[in-house]
């Protein structure tokens, strides 16, 4: 029953892309290694926060997912499933560059993320913590409701 539904989704994708050319289906593989099926693409952005009511956005708005996001890269909005994650070692991020393990929903879980961590104190933050440039590790900081770390730059913004 599932892949039924996956199925007229993707068509919609497909249809809505013919139609308008305002969104489209992509077939190549996501950064954080989604696929056609739960991701869409469309818009004009600088920062993610011009994406809300982007085509992408749009898409996805009826789709169910565990983690979402809306994001912008290279100026175009783009809109995904996210895959879970769990960090077993700080050292170790468990997802494709450029997405980090970013915790969800108090961190009861957490999904590989292109988008800012967003937080109210430092310990919302991701639990991987990367080396810097001193090959170190050091901690996240909780600063405007997104979290930072040192050498650390976001893929999106």
């Amino acid at each position: 029953m599932r892949h039924g539904w996956i199925f007229l989704f993707s068509s919609a994708l497909v249809a809505m892309s013919c139609g308008g050319g305002e969104v489209s289906q992509s077939t190549t593989e996501h950064p954080d290694g989604g696929t056609a099926l739960d991701a869409a693409v469309g818009g004009e952005c600088v920062k993610n926060a011009d994406c809300a009511d982007s085509p992408a956005a749009k898409a996805l708005a009826n789709v169910r997912c565990a983690g979402q996001d809306i994001y912008c890269l290279d100026g175009t909005c783009h809109g995904e499933c996210l895959k879970s994650c769990v960090v077993a070692r700080t050292d170790v991020n468990p997802c494709s560059t450029p997405s980090i393990c970013v915790p969800r929903l108090g961190g009861s879980i957490s999904f590989c993320s292109l988008a800012p961590a967003t937080c109210s104190t430092a310990t919302d933050c991701p639990a991987y913590l990367p080396k810097t440039s001193s090959g170190e590790q050091a901690a996240w900081q909780c600063t405007d409701g997104t979290c930072h770390y040192p050498d650390f730059d976001y893929a999106t913004h």
